[in-house]
Parts: structure tokens; sequence; C-alpha cells
């Protein structure tokens, strides 16, 4: 309902009321969650830092039951209630208190799963750089607390002892400082008596419509965990053209909060993969699945900013290639050196750019491929493949908010399949790709077998003598033989040695580095194993003929069991 007008940079924005959400309404009350929530004929998840509910509703397609979430965001809990029937507590788990409380309600629950997304500003780019503005002016201080919330998760873990732990962050968080908050982690997690993994996913290779890399680690009490097989590419086109067209023009709001879709569901889309007429894609019918009844013909939320007439202008002269610095000059507001990528058009059979919070702010990195306008609300929930059916409470820029925060569903959906099978085979409601070897198991035999070879062979010493007499030239490595420094050092000989033990595939650095830090770990031995790494590298697993039958690891080499991989070239007399 519009409310008042007001006029600011040209443009008339209308201030509209706030969209208020019901509760779930098979949400159990709370007089009765306890007997609600043991009664349950799913597997027990609970939801840390949940946001908006993106990972919780990928989790319960997965065959999870999510009967406790915390954060502190209002809004985001009130969506979280409202599509999620579950219990959503406001709690700020930076707090022992709140952590103490959390775990008081789940007094003896057997919990399946405990999942969540600490806060990723501190650890993402965008984040650093407004953290370190912020700072400069004063308004904030320089130690961002929240750079520590995964600590709190970890001790959430370890109080209530589920069978299985799901962490999503940015990549930032592995890569950064030595990888030693990764390194920590995994080592927190096996001393508790878990099989950790963890891996950089590419969202896109997932079927969200986007160009997103997220940081998951795995934790498993039992069981052996396999990553999931990688499914189709959906563009923006499927995710979104089946959407009403919208009339736009300079200075007026766009869209509305009920709309007709343009194109019906058809009445009968068990495994439907599209409509008879081709008009809807596989990823529309399935977006559209859950509308039934009135909602069967409406599309919700499918709002945006009003344009600005030279924004619209602008708009009108660019497709999915022009550069900021294309436009004309009077019609770029910002350095085109500094903002080269300020305006960006999607284009309808590409990936989106990752749809981040910052779509609150303003939707310049969001042009829609066709129209002169930002995307919609709806377009961007499509595009972080949430249902038609998902709400979100609040003002439109807390809806675009809470889309930007979220995990994407369909992502989560697949990655809590392959926990639960890996925990409960046969109970998960995806398809998965082929178990991969016990993580735990890898490190411990590449640990006892690095450091027994390093201490008996005499290429190795020599290799180590020279990294150690090498100076200032090698100061990273002096730093880790004399105990000064415990970050990672990649050096492209220990890169090879991780690549080739784990599988990953060849060219991708963040990955080698990533199985890197998780074989190499981080006790009080983590500086002997990362330097005999680099060791091994260059003795024994050089890069086009490595000496497999010399190799003290062969017997967890991924790259040397695998049946479908002739066994490399040999030289040096092996047998």
């Amino acid at each position: 309902m519009v409310q008042t007008a007001v006029r600011k940079y040209g443009v008339t924005h209308r201030k509209r009321t706030v969209l208020r959400l019901d509760p779930h309404p098979d949400a159990p009350a709370d007089d009765d969650w306890v007997s609600w929530m043991r009664d349950s004929a799913y597997p027990l998840a609970v939801d840390l830092f949940c946001g908006a509910g993106g990972l919780s509703h990928g989790l319960e397609a997965a065959g999870y039951r999510v009967v406790l979430a915390a954060d502190t965001d209002e809004w985001a809990l009130e969506t979280h209630r409202h599509n999620i029937a579950s219990r959503a507590v406001q709690l700020d788990m930076a707090e022992p208190r709140a952590r103490e409380e959390f775990v008081s309600m789940l007094d003896g629950v057997d919990v399946g799963l405990v999942a969540g997304g600490p806060p990723c500003q501190p650890f993402s780019r965008a984040g650093r750089s407004k953290i370190r503005s912020l700072v400069d002016q004063g308004l904030r201080m320089e130690d961002d607390p929240r750079k520590d919330m995964w600590r709190a998760f970890l001790e959430l873990v370890e109080a209530i002892r589920p069978r299985a732990v799901l962490l999503e962050n940015v990549p930032d968080m592995a890569l950064g400082d030595g990888f030693t908050v990764l390194r920590a982690m995994i080592e927190r997690l096996d001393d508790a008596g878990y099989s950790t993994d963890a891996r950089i996913v590419d969202a896109w290779r997932h079927g969200v419509p986007q160009h997103r890399q997220r940081l998951f680690v795995v934790a498993l009490k039992d069981g052996t965990f396999g990553w999931p097989a990688e499914s189709g590419r959906v563009t923006v086109r499927h995710a979104i053209s089946d959407l009403p067209r919208l009339s736009v023009s300079p200075d007026i709001e766009l869209g509305a909060s009920t709309m007709s879709y343009t194109t019906i569901l058809p009445s009968d889309v068990s495994g439907c993969e599209g409509s008879d007429d081709g008009t809807l894609n596989g990823f529309a019918v399935r977006a559209r699945r859950g509308c039934v009844g009135e909602n069967a013909r409406v599309v919700h939320d499918h709002v945006t900013r009003p344009v600005r007439a030279d924004d619209f202008e602008a708009f009108k002269l660019m497709d999915s290639n022009t550069l900021y610095s294309d436009l004309p000059e009077r019609l770029r507001r910002y350095r085109s050196d500094t903002f080269n990528d300020k305006y960006n058009r999607l284009g309808w059979d590409d990936l989106s750019r990752t749809v981040t919070a910052h779509l609150a702010k303003d939707g310049y990195w969001y042009i829609h491929p066709e129209q002169h306008r930002s995307l919609t609300v709806r377009e961007a929930a499509r595009l972080q493949t949430f249902p038609d059916t998902f709400r979100f409470a609040g003002y439109r820029s807390h809806q675009f908010q809470q889309i930007g925060n979220a995990v994407p569903p369909r992502l989560a959906q697949q990655i809590g399949s392959a926990i639960l099978n890996s925990v409960h085979p046969g109970r998960a409601r995806l398809s998965f790709g082929p178990e991969h070897r016990s993580v735990e198991r890898r490190r411990c035999a590449f640990s006892e077998s690095l450091l027994h070879w390093v201490d008996t062979d005499d290429d190795a010493r020599r290799v180590i003598d020279a990294v150690a007499q090498g100076g200032a030239r090698n100061e990273r490595w002096v730093g880790l033989l004399d105990g000064r420094d415990n970050a990672l050092v990649p050096s492209t000989a220990a890169l090879r040695v991780a690549s080739r033990v784990s599988g990953s595939k060849t060219g991708q650095q963040t990955s080698a580095k990533i199985e890197l830090a998780k074989l190499v770990g981080f006790g009080v031995r983590s500086a002997d194993r990362n330097i005999a790494a680099h060791a091994l590298g260059t003795v024994v697993c050089k890069p086009r003929y490595p000496l497999c039958c010399d190799c003290p690891v062969s017997a967890v080499c991924a790259t040397y069991t695998s049946a479908d991989q002739p066994t490399p070239p040999v030289a040096g007399g092996c047998p």
C-alpha cells in the first residue's frame, strides 16, 4: 500500500508499508515443540546464523527436519518463521549466555546436523573494504568480533555433538591469513572426533544460475562423505524469462507486490521438466511447483526500485558486453577508471553475477537482460533458486538483503543430500557423486608416511637444508623451520602433491591450496608437513615423470590408485 511520495535525485520514491508475514501454519506451539521435535520421522537439523532460511529450506528438501534456528536479524527471522515450520529464536551467538541457552533447548535430543554460515563480512572482499572505510571514519573498531564467530559455531558443535556438521562461508574465510582459519577448524573438528573435509564449490555447477563460489566444510562422526555430482548449467533465461514483463519508464514505481503470471503452470507437474508448448522450462516449473489454488496464477514481490531518467537513457545503450567506460561521459556519474564495472547488464544465455546483499543499496550490477531496469525482488530470489512460494518480510531493501545473504536452497539441498546419504544411506532425496576416500584416513596416513620419509631419505633432507639456507629469498620457509610462522607456504611442488593425493582437478590453484591446507593441518607438526610436502614434490612427485613407485604416500594417493587413469610414466629404475 502506498503511503507517501518522496522526491530524491529526480526520482519519485514511494514509501510502501512493510510486508509482515504470519508464522508457518505447521509450526509447533512453544509448549509442544519438544514433543513435536522428538516425534519427527526425519533426521533433525539446526541452523545457526539462519538468515531468511535458504540453507534451512534446502536441508528440508534434502530430507532433514530443521527444528531450531537462530539469528539476530528480526526481519530475517520473520521470513524464516513464515517459510519453515520450525522454531526460530533471536539470539546473538557471540554471547556465551546465548550459546548456553541454545544448547539447553536441545538437551537430550539426537541432533543429526548442525549447519550454519557465520557472518562473512569480515572475510569477504566487499565486507573488508566497507569495514576499513568505517574504521577510517572512526565509526567502527578495527577488530571485528564477527571474524571469530566460527569459534562460537564450533563451540556449539562440541556441546551439541551432532552426527554431522556443515559450515558455509565465502572462500576468503579459507584463503586468508595463511589458511589458518580453515586449518584450525579442521584440526578442532578432528580433535572432537569428526572426519572433516572442505571444498570451494561453484554454485553454477549445481543448478544455480549465477557465478557464486562458497566454502563448505563438512564433518561426520561416522561414514564417508562424497561431494554431490555436478548438475546441468542454468542460465538467466531459464531462471526469469517466464516472469511478467514490466512497463518501464523513468521516475515511476516498477512492478507490484502481486501480479498475474504471463504463462500458466501445467495442471500436472509431477516430474515435469517443462510445459508442452515450450513456454516454461524445467527451472521455472520447479520454481512454481508449490503455487496452487489462487497462487497458481499470480507471482508475488515482482517489484523493483524506480529508474532515474539518466540511468534509463544509459541502460538503453547497453548490452551484456558494455563497460561503464563505454557510456557517454554525460551519463557517467562515477569515475570510469575506478568504477568501470559499475553498471552491468545481465545476458540472457549467461550466468548472473553473484547475487549479494548490496542489491539492497542499488541494482546497477543486475540490470535486466532486456528491460531498462534493475532486477525485481522475485527475479533476485529466482537467481538464488528460492521457489516462488517463498516470501520475504520487511521493506524492499530488507528483502533484497535477505536474498543476497542467503545460501541458494538448490545448492544447500545437494550438499545436504550428500551428507544425509553418508550418515543415513538411502534417506537422501537426491542422487550424488561417487564416494571419496576418507579425508581423515588420508591425512593421517599422509602425515605419518611423509614425516618418516623426510627423516630417512637423504634427497629429502638435502631439499630441506637448501630451503633453510636460502636466506631472505626463502624467508617464509625459514619462518616455518624456526617456529616463528605457521602460515601455509603453497609452493608449486607442495601444491602438486596436494592435487595428486586428493585427486582434485589440475590447474585449479585455489582447490590445490585448500587440499594442501587439509593435508598439512594446524597442529604442532603442520610446518614439518608443509616443508615435507614441498620436498616430496621436488624429489618424487615431479611434474612430468613422478616416481610413484618410490612415493611414501602412494597408498592414499587418489591419482596413483585411480582405476580409470593410466599409470603415470616412471623413471629411475622402478620395477
